[in-house]
């Protein structure tokens, strides 16, 4: 994905992908996301989703055999403090590799 867009993405949604360009020996996210431009408007519309439900962060965004992978984490507070809070989250990147 072009770096404008991804820039895009992560002005707007500043804790899912709070490890945008990190340390690549701890995240995937230090390539950026590895996809198409047309990726765009399925990613936004699943953060969107996501930035509703605390503590859940993007570890990788890429193309696989020209299909989307939105790989999650959530932070162990979060999760500890309700489990289908993990589930939600995961019904939504499945709806958008979908």
């Amino acid at each position: 994905m072009k770096e404008e867009l991804e820039l895009q993405l992560v002005k707007k949604y500043p804790y899912i992908f709070k490890n945008y360009k990190g340390d690549k020996t701890k995240t995937c996210m230090a390539w950026g996301m590895t996809c198409g431009d047309g990726w765009y408007d399925i990613l936004d519309r699943a953060c969107e989703k996501l930035s509703k439900i605390e503590g859940v962060y993007a570890e990788q965004v890429k193309e696989k055999f020209g299909m989307l992978r939105f790989y999650i984490h959530m932070d162990k507070k979060a999760y500890e403090n309700d489990k289908e809070l993990w589930k939600k989250a995961h019904a939504i990147t499945e709806e958008a590799e979908m």
